[in-house]
């Protein structure tokens, strides 16, 4: 019991946390909700009632009294003394009761002394032992003379003082009412006051006294649900972990239609380079007159007797040399033409001695355009 011993201090603090959280109110309300979605059968199979079996003291002996829920079925009385048949009577009255539903002893009230004692708030935490110091004050008795329990009241939050109900029963007492008893003492989990057939929420016996339970179906319980709950966090992650793995592959995805995207943006925009160019190279040249416009020009313009030696072209400018027997009259056959424009010589006609012709160099704009008004 040592470890118990070491124990019960905090775990009596944890209580007190848990009872004044909004905890223990939110999951009555969310169980209720969830039971209430079932169906009603379902709801008699999931919520087990609360069994008990409380023995009830008298003057000549105890009642078993179970309890499953809301409903107590009396059973015949327990003779005083027990022996071997009010054990087996009480193990009748148990019955198929599960192994964990408590098995508490009744004593009439007046068994014991009760007072109402109001201590600090700052003292909640260990009130037990507060209201063992106040025995000695509140009682005739002193603390170890006694066997003690006390009921905490939650007072609400920020109040300064709380209200614990102690009550006491004089060893000696307690001793005698326990032998009457006799091996039933042994198979206990709790002796309370008798408030009505009811428990008044108080355990005298002390922890060495209380019936051993066995606590491999709650540790194989408790496993199982540590497991399942680990299973649950494992299949989590690996969701998280598959989500995430989804979301990286996605955004490789993305990036790489970006990098496409931007590789034909490129591709798109070097066309159109392209397209501009070209069709700025067509209408330059298209906006030039052709080679061949200008040569047939001078096949109509020029006489039968005059030939080209070289004819150069070079933007919108035409240089031309000839040998003519008219070559003096050459400027004035190209002003006749409208899309001739400033024929003129370049220097002096030469007479060529082995034709006899003349030889001359003109230059002329050829503009291409229609004729002249």
């Amino acid at each position: 019991m040592p470890f118990a011993d070491a124990l019960s201090p905090l775990l009596g603090r944890l209580r007190v946390r848990y009872a004044q959280s909004g905890l223990p109110a939110f999951l009555a309300w969310w169980t209720g909700q969830l039971r209430d979605c079932i169906p009603a059968r379902w709801q008699h199979l999931l919520s087990a009632p609360e069994q008990q079996l409380r023995l009830q003291w008298s003057d000549d002996g105890l009642t078993p009294v179970r309890v499953v829920g809301e409903v107590a079925t009396a059973l015949p009385v327990i003779r005083f003394p027990v022996d071997e048949a009010g054990v087996e009577a009480f193990e009748a009255a148990v019955g198929d009761l599960p192994a964990h539903a408590p098995r508490v002893l009744l004593l009439p009230p007046g068994a014991a002394l009760r007072r109402t004692l109001n201590l600090p708030a700052a003292a909640l935490n260990n009130a037990r032992s507060m209201a063992a110091f106040e025995i000695d004050r509140q009682t005739p008795f002193r603390g170890d003379q006694v066997m003690y329990d006390c009921r905490v009241t939650m007072p609400p939050a920020g109040a300064r003082t709380f209200a614990v109900d102690l009550a006491v029963i004089p060893k000696d007492a307690y001793r005698g009412l326990l032998e009457r008893v006799g091996p039933i003492a042994d198979r206990l989990d709790a002796v309370d006051l008798d408030v009505q057939g009811r428990p008044a929420g108080y355990n005298f016996l002390p922890l060495e006294g209380r019936r051993a339970h066995d606590h491999r179906p709650f540790l194989i319980n408790l496993g199982l649900v540590l497991g399942g709950v680990l299973c649950l966090g494992l299949a989590m992650a690996q969701l998280v972990d598959n989500r995430r793995g989804a979301v990286a592959q996605l955004e490789a995805e993305i990036e790489s239609q970006r990098a496409a995207a931007r590789v034909t943006a490129q591709l798109k925009t070097n066309l159109e380079d392209a397209v501009r160019a070209a069709n700025f190279l067509a209408e330059h040249r298209a906006q030039q007159p052709s080679m061949l416009e200008l040569l047939r020009l001078l096949t109509e313009l020029l006489p039968d007797d005059t030939y080209l030696e070289r004819l150069s072209y070079s933007g919108d400018t035409a240089s031309i040399s000839l040998q003519s027997s008219s070559a003096a009259q050459m400027v004035e056959r190209l002003q006749n033409e409208a899309r001739f424009d400033n024929p003129s010589l370049v220097g002096a006609i030469q007479p060529d001695p082995r034709s006899g012709k003349d030889r001359a160099t003109l230059t002329v704009r050829f503009t291409g355009e229609g004729a002249k008004p």
